[in-house]
């Protein structure tokens, strides 16, 4: 008996063994087929890049040529013999010049270094048939005096007038320019240095920088702003930089402009490669990028891709800009765009939340007041709406942080508060720098704080690299907005600060009356919130005027995102205001392009 019990339990051990042992082979087997699958998947989606990105690239590269060449072309008697490919590839890059001496490329920018870049164009394993194609542009191009197309695929930058026909006229409500404490901050040099080859193979080709965006006679100031979420981690230093936004001051003009920078773009970063352009500045930080560090090699990138000199940075965390916010006491959002997402409601720590202490939460178009929790969720947050909205709304929170701290005359105050915030903030804007810059500040309106933003369908389209979704630039939207951004505005504006404007609430939704003066402000007219009036079912904007420009009335109704048919025309010699506008049922404040993924 006993050994037939022995018996059975060793047959039943090895049939478990055997069990265990096809367990394991099979899995094993499983696991490699999935390691081959994954293999074969990624060659694909290397094969597809490969296939598709180089076109792209050529394209961005062809336009990047066609560029500096319609802005560098010069009258000439000489006739113009063709290069060869040779000829072509041994020639400097736009805006770089042969040294006599030594040969190689130098910048020929007035505010550049003698910083040297040699065998630029063999560098980048660029299409042939692009350097050919650009001899073939310098072939084509009329000569005779230089013209600015005013038509045609891309843009090009026009002759800026001087700064005495660029000042827009001072109406009687403007503040005096005031005097600056300290003397004016000066425009650093921002040269495009040697660009090493990167060691790393690279999945895509690399296009040809952009030509650099020029400010002519305007005394024009660029700071990067940048949003960090080194707070998740802060030992890491490859951290991320989700927020970048080009503030370009004119202060020729006192005019200001706003450029989100998608964080997802897919650009070239030197010394990396290909990569998304949220990761240079982390980059740059952790090798030690010379010069500069992080911002130096952002500085460089953005240069190389968007055409774009930064001057100055300020990089805040996420903890950072709550406190900033906190230290306004909050500040007045008006919230034209719907939102229902997750958000975090507890008291403000320094802890991470857990995923449970996140609640539903709807935020309906109205008039709120943000402390710096509120305010960074109304930033950061994009799961039900994009990333191209996102932006928008960082440049609201932006724009709302000036308009109070005008309001709270916080200017008066930045010595003492100087010292708080560069707590929480890291810049290479010195005390004296800042104040040099209030006078803009203070003389600058809502209309003359312009933004900018890109979204796909125009300027970007989405790409796949190596499995992840980036966005590339698409033609020629990208270099138009980019050119727009930076060309100051000129005296002939639509005149809408002149008109005066009162807005009444016929919705039965709390605020709106707010939120339309809000997006009147910021198109530069002079408008004033009236509170509630009698239900309307219909939008109208009553024109006491009579004889309003056609150009204002088309901005005002785009910023109600109205129709023609809502004007109704009502001449009155005697009127007290230019036009009354009552929102009906039908006024949806939300017209923001990229709102939706």
């Amino acid at each position: 008996m006993l050994k037939r019990v022995l018996k059975f339990i060793g047959r039943a051990v090895v049939i478990i063994a055997c069990v265990v042992a096809v367990f394991f082979l099979g899995r094993a087997l499983v696991d490699n087929f999935n390691a081959v699958s994954n293999a074969l998947g990624v060659n694909a989606r290397y094969a597809a890049a490969q296939a598709s990105y180089p076109g792209s690239a050529t394209a961005i590269s062809f336009a990047n040529a066609t560029l500096a060449i319609q802005r560098t072309t010069q009258p000439t008697n000489t006739p113009t013999v063709p290069p060869t490919i040779e000829e072509m590839l041994n020639t400097c890059p736009p805006d770089f010049a042969p040294d006599p001496q030594t040969g190689q490329c130098q910048s020929t920018e007035p505010d550049a270094t003698t910083t040297q870049v040699s065998s630029y164009y063999p560098v980048y394993p660029l299409n042939r048939a692009l350097i050919l194609a650009r001899a073939q542009i310098v072939t084509a191009t009329p000569q005779g005096p230089a013209t600015t197309p005013t038509s045609g695929p891309l843009p090009t930058n026009t002759k800026h007038p001087t700064p005495t026909e660029a000042a827009p006229p001072q109406s009687s409500a403007t503040p005096a320019p005031v005097a600056a404490t300290s003397a004016p901050l000066k425009v650093p040099t921002v040269p495009l240095l040697a660009i090493p080859t990167t060691v790393r193979p690279q999945q895509t080709a690399i296009p040809s920088p952009a030509p650099r965006q020029k400010a002519g006679n305007f005394d024009v100031l660029n700071v990067v702003l940048i949003g960090s979420d080194q707070d998740v981690d802060p030992s890491d230093p490859s951290f991320r930089t989700d927020s970048l936004l080009v503030v370009s001051i004119n202060r020729t003009t006192n005019t200001v402009s706003m450029l989100s920078l998608p964080r997802d773009l897919y650009v070239y970063i030197p010394t990396y490669g290909m990569q998304r352009l949220n990761v240079a500045y982390g980059y740059g930080q952790s090798i030690g990028f010379q010069p500069g560090g992080g911002f130096g090699l952002l500085q460089q990138t953005v240069l190389y891709n968007f055409g774009i000199p930064l001057h100055y940075y300020a990089r805040i965390s996420l903890n950072g800009f709550k406190s900033i916010i906190d230290t306004f006491n909050g500040i007045d959002i008006a919230v034209d765009c719907p939102i229902s997402d997750l958000r975090y409601q507890g008291p403000v720590t320094q802890r991470t939340p857990e995923p449970s202490e996140y609640t539903p939460f709807d935020l309906k178009p109205g008039y709120y007041h943000m402390n710096g929790a509120f305010a960074l969720w109304y930033a950061r947050v994009r799961k039900s709406t994009s990333d191209f909205d996102r932006s928008r709304r960082q440049q609201q929170v932006l724009r709302a942080m000036w308009r109070t701290a005008r309001e709270q005359n916080l200017a008066a105050k930045i010595p003492e508060l100087w010292g708080p915030i560069t707590s929480v903030m890291q810049t290479n804007l010195s005390l004296p720098d800042i104040l040099s810059l209030v006078p803009v500040a203070l003389a600058a309106k809502p209309g003359d704080i312009r933004s900018f933003y890109m979204s796909k369908g125009y300027e970007l389209q989405h790409f796949a690299a190596d499995g992840a979704d980036v966005q590339i630039p698409m033609l020629p939207g990208f270099f138009e907005t980019i050119g727009r951004f930076y060309t100051p505005p000129t005296i002939n504006k639509t005149g809408a600060e002149s008109y005066s404007i009162e807005v009444v609430n016929g919705t039965q939704s709390k605020d709106l009356d707010k939120v339309a003066v809000d997006r009147l402000s910021w198109g530069g007219f002079d408008a004033q919130a009236k509170g509630d009036g009698d239900l309307a079912p219909k939008t109208i904007v009553y024109d006491y005027t009579g004889s309003a420009k056609p150009a204002s009335l088309t901005a005002m109704l785009k910023a109600l995102n109205a129709k023609a048919t809502a004007v109704i025309s009502q001449p009155d010699p005697n009127r007290t205001i230019d036009f009354r506008v009552v929102l009906g049922a039908d006024y949806n404040s939300c017209s923001a392009s990229g709102f939706t993924k």
